[in-house]
């Protein structure tokens, strides 16, 4: 993690996570732009095992676990926080979540045909700690298994910023509820995953609203308690996906998406169709 060592753990940050009734418009506003680019990802084909390599979308709002278990015959969450996992338990009753690191994933090699990464390798101290997980992840997937994965976006002036800046300060604010760590941006990610036997299929640049200020108008909103501004302000943070279109999409996106192969041979190409 970044922040030096005023910065908490992921284990000592989902310790002061409590149920909560509802979910925060933020927070629904990230399951829903998550969902809109999933769903394109896993429409067409029926997946065995899925793995999501996080549970606190579901700990603290929706997240994708509906989705994901429509998606696929078998699926499981996991986080490094036990209190995390507790609580998307309580959510969801009977859902799989293991308390588990994501650099030893407790499955064999070749379960998994599917895994969802929303932003999950991103809480890292290190790169090499992301190449390790994603080396992980490759060895529980099956060849021709398909990764979607999503890392903040270091090309972005303003992550680049805050990364920079010591969590607790951004933290006292409201500014970044949770620790971040060490992340890249668009052709960093590509190599990376290509260095790891993965071949990207196709790159996407996510949430391009102004992230600060949108967070401190869901958190008025929330306090305020306007159940009719929910919808508009998701459509209106939606509305800003536009700019992934334009040559400036890089600097605008909080986000860096792929979806990757595991190649069906360490130094060929993958057997799944496009």
């Amino acid at each position: 993690m970044t922040g030096g060592s005023s910065t908490p753990s992921w284990k000592e940050f989902g310790l002061t996570l409590r149920p909560r009734p509802s979910p925060p418009l933020w927070r629904t506003f990230c399951d829903t732009l998550n969902l809109a680019w999933l769903s394109g990802q896993l429409a067409d084909r029926r997946w065995k095992a899925a793995l999501k390599t996080d549970a606190y979308d579901e700990a603290v709002g929706e997240g994708i676990h509906t989705q994901l278990r429509e998606a696929a015959g078998w699926t499981c969450c996991m986080d490094t926080s036990e209190s995390v996992c507790r609580l998307a338990a309580l959510r969801y009753p009977g859902i799989a979540a293991a308390a588990c690191d994501v650099r030893k994933p407790p499955f064999p090699a070749g379960a998994l045909d599917l895994i969802v990464s929303l932003s999950t390798l991103d809480h890292f101290a290190s790169i090499g700690e992301i190449e390790g997980a994603l080396r992980s992840l490759h060895g529980v997937m099956q060849p021709g298994g398909c990764l979607l994965l999503t890392l903040d976006n270091l090309d972005n002036p303003l992550v680049r910023l805050r990364n920079a800046v010591p969590w607790s300060f951004l933290h006292r604010f409201g500014l970044l509820p949770y620790p971040v760590g060490a992340t890249l941006g668009a052709a960093g990610l590509r190599s990376l995953l290509e260095r790891t036997g993965f071949e990207v299929r196709e790159t996407a640049t996510l949430m391009h609203v102004p992230r600060a200020p949108a967070v401190v108008l869901a958190a008025v909103l929330d306090r305020v308690g306007a159940p009719w501004a929910g919808g508009i302000f998701r459509r209106a943070c939606l509305s800003f996906e536009v700019l992934a279109k334009l040559p400036t999409a890089r600097w605008t996106a909080y986000y860096s998406a792929a979806v990757a192969i595991k190649r069906a041979h360490p130094n060929g190409a993958s057997t799944l169709r496009s």
